[in-house]
């Protein structure tokens, strides 16, 4: 059945979300990898795009798949004005870790 199956793309997408609960982090990246490019019209596009630019992002720390996911998502169409401007301000300081952002936007909320 599978690639032609017409639920093979949710199948692929519920797998990488069990491999992100399982802490298998490169397996649910590389089901996101294969889920948006075999499966250009996936409606839910746009959460795999976040997800697999937070995966490689925070877990596996490629921050040259994690910008390229964060532009995918950045092109979208209808992307919601929160979101655009989370992917917008991590795009900027990609380079510090996961706790080195909470502490940046718990610096920038304190000084409001």
């Amino acid at each position: 059945y599978y690639p032609k199956d017409e639920f093979a793309p949710e199948a692929l997408d519920k797998t990488h979300q069990l491999y992100l609960q399982e802490k298998e982090y490169s397996k649910s990246a590389k089901m996101c990898d294969t889920l948006l490019k075999k499966y250009p019209d996936y409606k839910y596009r746009k959460d795999v795009y976040l997800s697999a630019a937070s995966t490689y992002d925070y877990m596996l720390r490629d921050t040259t798949k994690a910008k390229a996911y964060y532009n995918l998502l950045l092109k979208a169409p209808k992307l919601d004005k929160d979101t655009r401007q989370s992917v917008e301000f991590r795009l900027k300081h990609l380079h510090l870790t996961f706790d080195e952002m909470v502490e940046l936007q718990m610096n920038n909320i304190s000084s409001k």
